[in-house]
């Protein structure tokens, strides 16, 4: 393959991936096209260049045995063709992360990513607040309700949104900016993109975004160390009380992320998410090897004979990822799941712990991390939407990993691509 065809093939892939932040902003259409666009680019590239080296990857062979087991048993499931819908495209997802990590960022292109992200982070929370405050945002969009918020979106996700895209731009741009290069400006543009974020997801009224979004900066504060621990934990401090401060200004927040979380606690059985869960938990049990097949969780759950009725205890996914696995393809995909899992974090921390976490890794691991947290409510992980800010994620991730490796150090000068 010649180098100005690869060139151009490799400058496309990276256009794709540079703007699903902002595709993220949008519909899921736009999402699935970034990314299923890069995944042929790849599949393209390596044909031509006669590359398949990224198969070897373990963390690859685990996926697609996954993959395969998906979809040997979408073929016993309750709705085969609903299932095999579901997993045979879910294939493209894993190519994509590998495209991250073999081919697609490199210290120039993985900073330029740092800097989109972080301008739609900070637009997405300015329009959150506008509409916290004004009652509507810059698109007219209104107020879900007194306690929530949507932003641009058509429901209550503004909040997940920030949360699981921000830890790459607070531990990637500004922790380089300010420590690496020991200016203080640059770090007091770290606390206030925090602290920026913090208050647009707590005033979005989604309790579980800002739960992660404070577990992962207390993930941060422990896995840094030195001067930057001391502004992770001073920022979360500040953070925390600026929380307490609108809690008192606005008695709805109190009512929001205290009253209700502990209601929702103390009487989880009959909450939505509890009688949700207690339907997936009896589809699992009465199907531990083959599972219900991939997203046939609502037509499943028609059939159970419980008290709650169907609109209750039914939905189109369990709301917990790995409840999802284990009804979805039983107990053997929940293992190959979980042996996922394991295979990336082993190659990250052994990367850590042989070369530090460096510039790169802490922000897309940690942004892994919580969105693999097993306690509490989740999307579907087969959403495309979801999707696309996990799998950046990993293959953000994994790329850091290669960067690590290689040795290489965060340029002071943008390259030519």
């Amino acid at each position: 393959m010649n180098l100005r065809a690869e060139g151009g093939l490799l400058l496309a892939a990276r256009i794709l991936v540079l703007i699903l932040p902002v595709c993220l902003m949008g519909g899921r259409v736009a999402v699935d096209a970034s990314m299923s666009l890069t995944a042929i680019l790849f599949l393209v590239r390596s044909f031509k260049a006669r590359d398949w080296q990224w198969l070897h990857n373990t963390w690859f062979k685990v996926a697609v045995g996954l993959w395969l087991w998906t979809v040997f048993i979408s073929f016993f499931a309750f709705d085969r063709s609903l299932s095999f819908s579901q997993t045979v495209p879910w294939l493209r997802f894993l190519i994509f992360a590998a495209a991250l990590e073999a081919w697609v960022l490199n210290e120039v292109w993985m900073r330029r990513l740092l800097w989109v992200t972080t301008g739609v982070l900070v637009f997405t929370s300015f329009d959150a607040l506008l509409q916290y405050v004004h009652g509507s945002d810059i698109f007219g969009h209104p107020r879900w309700s007194t306690e929530r918020l949507t932003a641009m979106y058509d429901r209550p996700k503004v909040g997940i949104f920030l949360t699981k895209l921000m830890f790459p731009a607070v531990f990637g741009a500004f922790a380089w900016h300010g420590w690496r290069r020991g200016r203080l400006k640059p770090s007091l543009a770290f606390a206030g993109l925090v602290l920026l974020l913090m208050t647009a997801i707590f005033v979005s009224g989604e309790r579980m975004a800002l739960l992660l979004a404070l577990l992962g900066l207390v993930m941060g504060a422990i896995l840094q160390k030195g001067p930057l621990r001391i502004l992770v934990g001073g920022t979360l401090s500040l953070g925390l009380a600026g929380m307490l401060v609108l809690s008192l200004l606005n008695p709805l927040m109190i009512k929001r992320h205290v009253d209700e979380t502990y209601d929702t606690v103390v009487h989880l059985a009959d909450s939505p998410y509890g009688m949700i869960w207690n339907s997936g938990l009896h589809l699992a049990m009465q199907h531990p090897v083959l599972g219900t097949g991939m997203k046939n969780f609502r037509v499943a759950c028609a059939g159970l004979d419980l008290p709650q009725s169907p609109e209750d205890r039914c939905g189109t996914h369990p709301h917990n990822l790995y409840l999802e696995w284990t009804l979805g393809s039983g107990i053997p995909g929940l293992l190959g799941f979980l042996m996922l899992i394991g295979a990336w974090f082993r190659r990250m921390w052994q990367a850590a712990s042989r070369y530090g976490f460096g510039v790169w890794l802490m922000g897309p691991l940690i942004s892994m991390f919580i969105q693999l947290w097993p306690l509490g409510p989740t999307g579907s992980f087969f959403s495309n939407w979801a999707g696309g800010m996990f799998w950046l994620a990993v293959g953000w991730a994994l790329a850091a990993v290669r960067l690590l490796e290689q040795g290489s150090t965060p340029p002071r000068h943008a390259e030519s691509v």
